[in-house]
């Protein structure tokens, strides 16, 4: 089963460059991580203080394993205060996927 994380999040406006940073930085570090087939941030096109967040883990252990780093402890504390309004994190189980298009 794989674990797939969806999240949307308003930020500040005068800290979306340290959200940014931070989120590339902790892109690239989960990418690394046991179990991590997916994790990447978008900024939506009409509004880009809005960033969608994109995670797929193989399962609940590795994301567990990434929760619990340190790594993922300073981004939450760098992203946690950067809110404007309440984020909306989802989390699904998927049992199977295919290609939408081909």
């Amino acid at each position: 089963m794989t674990i797939v994380i969806h999240g949307v999040a308003r930020v500040q406006p005068e800290m979306l460059d340290a959200v940014l940073t931070a989120a590339a930085l902790i892109s690239r570090s989960s990418r690394t991580e046991p179990g991590c087939n997916r994790y990447q941030f978008s900024q939506d096109v009409a509004d880009p203080t809005v960033l969608v967040l994109m995670e797929e883990w193989v399962s609940e252990e590795a994301l567990q394993t990434h929760l619990a780093s340190p790594e993922f402890a300073e981004f939450a504390e760098t992203f946690s205060r950067a809110f404007d309004g309440t984020p909306e994190f989802v989390r699904f189980s998927a049992h199977d996927g295919e290609p939408l298009f081909g």
